[in-house]
């Protein structure tokens, strides 16, 4: 088995179920810190993690769960 861990939705959907639904990665938060916080604060304790750097790496979001803008 690979050491490559999979990417699902930190809300416990099925999106990878899903065929061609995106999984959005946090904004970087040494270039986009008040956006990367933004984001942190809009998830809240569904994130399961505190640290910056992991859930910039590890995190994700899928795209069932942003609203469209029109």
């Amino acid at each position: 088995m690979s050491g490559v861990q999979k990417k699902n939705c930190i809300f416990g959907c099925d999106s990878l179920a899903i065929q061609n639904v995106p999984l959005h990665r946090f904004p970087n938060p040494d270039m986009r810190p008040a956006l990367f916080t933004a984001w942190v604060t809009a998830v809240g304790e569904n994130i399961g993690e505190n640290k910056t750097q992991k859930i910039y790496k590890n995190k994700r979001i899928c795209d069932h769960h942003f609203e469209t803008k029109v």
